[in-house]
């Protein structure tokens, strides 16, 4: 009768959850079900968006309710993201697995595992590291480029390059061969330098050596040059006879170096004051020679 109806409509409908509480509406009332919602600083976000396949609702057991399941196995899912603790915070994506340590100063630190590289980032020092299956590379966050090499180290089958602001260090693995960059004229006393730089240093030391040689074999040919035409103005005859003169000729060798000399001597006709003149000429190198003397 009437009187049920409305009896039934006023008892309503009961709703239980996993706590087993109780949750009444009547038939006329809205039961609002929905799932915890995030937020931000008090307000609720909108960017929700489901992954089809991974909730399924199904009769329990007893027959008596609906039990909604999540699968074991998630699909469709674009992202994870855990809630952040203590400044840490983890995320899972198709780019991979992605752990920020902000570290108490807003500097991140961070660990990205994905399936192109490992790659560990300290933004507040700087430093980066990627490990790929072909390389490990050590390197500043600053963008690599032949205008701003800042330094970086490759580790790779090849061998260990570290570049730097001066050039690069070079292993190479396949042919055993250590490639360093040329020093400037400020590098440290303690550096290492290539084979180019030593090879420069050896002609220039050749160089040098080659021109003092030369100066050397030519002061060496004026002596002999000098000496063989001493031994020859010495060889020269001189005139001995009172009022009479001398015109003589003369050779001389020092050490393969031949030389020639011509003279000229007079004695006055009393005797006493004598006079001498002597030209000698050898490897291009003239000398000339005089004197004077006086008898008593």
């Amino acid at each position: 009768n009437l009187a049920d109806l409305k009896a039934v409509a006023q008892a309503g409908l009961r709703f239980k959850g996993n706590q087993g509480d109780d949750v009444v509406r009547r038939i006329s009332d809205t039961l609002t079900i929905k799932g915890e919602e995030e937020t931000q600083n008090g307000q609720t976000t909108s960017s929700f968006s489901s992954a089809a396949g991974n909730i399924k609702v199904e009769t329990n057991t007893a027959k008596d309710g609906l039990e909604i399941k999540l699968s074991d196995t998630l699909k469709n899912m674009k992202a994870f993201e855990t809630k952040e603790e203590g400044d840490k915070k983890s995320t899972l994506n198709s780019d991979g697995l992605t752990v920020v340590n902000k570290n108490g100063s807003n500097k991140d630190k961070s660990a990205t595992y994905g399936a192109d590289n490992i790659m560990l980032e300290d933004k507040k020092t700087g430093n980066k590291a990627t490990i790929t299956a072909e390389s490990l590379t050590f390197a500043d966050n600053v963008a690599q480029n032949q205008q701003n090499p800042m330094p970086k180290a490759v580790l790779n089958k090849n061998g260990l390059t570290v570049t730097g602001a001066n050039g690069e260090i070079k292993i190479d693995g396949e042919n055993g061969i250590i490639t360093v960059p040329d020093i400037k004229p400020t590098t440290s006393e303690s550096a290492v330098v290539n084979k180019k730089y030593v090879d420069t240093l050896q002609r220039q030391t050749d160089q040098k050596l080659g021109n003092l040689e030369h100066k050397l074999d030519m002061s060496n040919k004026e002596l002999r040059a000098g000496v063989a035409q001493a031994v020859a103005q010495a060889n020269l005859p001189v005139n001995i006879l009172p009022g009479k003169s001398t015109l003589s000729l003369a050779t001389g060798n020092y050490m393969g170096t031949q030389a020639f000399a011509v003279g000229y001597s007079r004695v006055s006709d009393n005797g006493k004051l004598s006079v001498k003149f002597s030209l000698g000429h050898g490897d291009k190198k003239t000398s000339v020679g005089a004197g004077i003397g006086y008898s008593w």
